[in-house]
């Protein structure tokens, strides 16, 4: 529950960026949330529970 909680944040926050940062390429954006998800998933491994 708290990945699920983590990944929501951090869609949010990617899109609040994406109108403060218009400019940003798709590359930029697509490498941070690559980033970001691997931090996510590395401290909260996957539970055959939560899909």
């Amino acid at each position: 529950m708290e990945r699920k909680k983590q990944v929501i944040a951090l869609m949010e926050h990617l899109l609040t960026d994406s109108e403060k940062n218009p400019d940003k390429t798709v590359e930029e954006v697509l490498q941070e949330i690559s980033c970001k998800l691997r931090k996510i998933y590395s401290d909260h491994p996957v539970d055959s529970q939560e899909g």
